[in-house]
């Protein structure tokens, strides 16, 4: 059979037949598909609701043609997210529609199709950032007596979804308990950790100290630490609490307690707060205060100047 038969045989049948080409099928999104995102999810806690419309239009005479007097059309949707495996998606992934055409070949139908996922994320989704998720629907072929109406075009989505601030830091005080003695610096190393979904601040408060004036701190400065799941090289670091102890003259045997608040709250958007932590500190002060010389010299040298003044009063 050479070719131009061929092909006239095929363009034969089609005539016989009177299906129309696959063009006849169109498959189109509602233009409210477009741009969606999700609302920010609490990871493991929150879960939304994504909705996906789309029309399926045909020329009536095609199912007909095909010896299809009734017949179900379905859609099948496929998805994919940038991070699948911390973004969940359930919800049917097809959708099935009965249809009874008619012989009218003027005529065209259409159905709809609605795709609703639910989505939740996990707590190891990259946070305050959006990813995207993209879904391809299309309409799957149908077929009677060995004659198919042909699959319809692929429609393409995208949706975004974005978690919320989850902070997880976890602290600790390296020797909670020291001893000095009187006018010295000692230091507390506070290690801190981050395990939480996004770049977290860490900022320091003293909530109590000991009495006295002479007890002296230098609050340490804020610490911005990576989360483990985007990919930033610092996810720990050590702040250091720097206390002076206090002194008096003599023997000294005092002891102080420290307590800090430590606030938790998101690098990218201070709005978004974890729970504060605490720590506390004990320093005890043990040891003999000797105090310098310049104060003996101060009255040493207004001892002198007032002997040099009587003198000379004397001697008029």
């Amino acid at each position: 059979m050479n070719s131009r038969f061929a092909l006239a045989l095929v363009a034969a049948l089609s005539m016989l037949v009177g299906i129309p080409s696959a063009a006849a099928q169109q498959l189109s999104a509602d233009p409210e598909n477009t741009n969606k995102s999700v609302p920010p999810l609490k990871p493991e806690i929150d879960e939304a609701t994504i909705e996906l419309a789309y029309v399926y239009s045909f020329q009536q005479v095609a199912f007909p043609a095909a010896g299809l007097t009734k017949t179900t059309l379905t859609a099948t949707l496929e998805d994919s997210c940038a991070d699948a495996t911390n973004i969940i998606l359930t919800g049917p992934r097809s959708q099935s529609v009965d249809i009874n055409p008619t012989n009218d070949a003027t005529g065209t139908q259409t159905t709809e199709f609605l795709f609703q996922l639910q989505v939740s994320v996990t707590r190891q989704l990259q946070g305050l950032k959006r990813i995207q998720c993209e879904t391809s629907v299309s309409v799957d072929a149908v077929s009677a007596d060995g004659t198919a109406i042909p699959e319809s075009n692929e429609v393409t989505d995208t949706f975004t979804v974005t978690a919320s601030y989850y902070g997880l830091i976890q602290s600790k005080v390296t020797g909670q308990i020291k001893k000095t003695g009187p006018q010295k610096e000692i230091s507390f190393p506070i290690t801190l950790d981050n395990y939480g979904n996004a770049r977290t601040r860490v900022q320091f408060e003293i909530l109590e100290r000991p009495g006295g004036k002479k007890w002296q701190a230098v609050v340490p400065d804020d610490v911005i630490l990576d989360s483990p799941y985007d990919g930033g090289p610092k996810t720990s670091d050590t702040a250091n609490f720097q206390i002076t102890t206090t002194y008096k003259n003599g023997w000294n045997n005092e002891q102080g307690t420290y307590r800090l608040k430590m606030k938790v709250f998101a690098a990218d958007d201070p709005t978004q707060t974890a729970p504060d932590l605490a720590a506390n500190v004990l320093i005890r002060v043990r040891g003999v205060y000797v105090p310098t010389l310049e104060p003996f010299l101060m009255v040493g040298a207004l001892m002198a100047a007032a002997m040099l003044v009587r003198a000379r009063q004397e001697d008029e």
